[in-house]
């Protein structure tokens, strides 16, 4: 349902201006856009400019929060029993997963130097998946803590996880 706070865009226009929408509280950007998962595990240079450019044209204040959004897709190896939830991951996917974490955590540095937020970790998944998800997201967010390269954020990373349908009032969704 449009509304004045709820905004997503599905184009890449070069000068997207958030600076008239004076509510908008939180910017949500999928995981994978930042950083896709093709293996290359660097962050796409145009897709970096485009989140800095709208960042830095965000005047609203009462903007606070970048909430980075993770699907099904965005945890390797998962697999199900009836019981429960287990990963199957060969070492060299394991590392592959640790690397592109790294790769979105360096993203959101570059991205927090255009505008201070609160950065929110949001697994975005069905049922089962909540709980294990969110635990692999504290992991990663200790992963960096323990190297010192939170240093730049005034509060910890906040890992959540939420039902499908996330994007609320006061928000734009990339």
């Amino acid at each position: 349902m449009p509304s004045q706070f709820n905004f997503t865009a599905e184009l890449f226009p070069r000068d997207f201006d958030l600076s008239r929408h004076r509510a908008l509280r939180r910017l949500e950007v999928l995981a994978t856009c930042i950083v896709p998962r093709d293996g290359s595990l660097t962050s796409n240079p145009a897709t970096l400019s485009f989140l800095r450019s709208t960042l830095s044209s965000i005047t609203s204040h009462v903007f606070t929060e970048v909430a980075i959004v993770y699907r099904e897709e965005d945890f390797s190896g998962l697999g199900f029993t009836y019981s429960r939830i287990y990963r199957e991951m060969t070492s060299a996917q394991s590392a592959a997963e640790i690397s592109w974490h790294r790769s979105l955590f360096i993203a959101f540095r570059e991205m927090y130097a255009m505008r201070g937020f609160r950065l929110l970790l949001c697994a975005d998944v069905w049922g089962r998946l909540r709980e294990y998800t969110v635990e692999v997201l504290e992991s990663a967010v200790a992963v960096e803590k323990a190297a010192g390269r939170l240093d730049y954020l005034p509060l910890e990373p906040l890992v959540i996880c939420s039902p499908r349908g996330f994007n609320d009032l006061g928000s734009f969704a990339y």
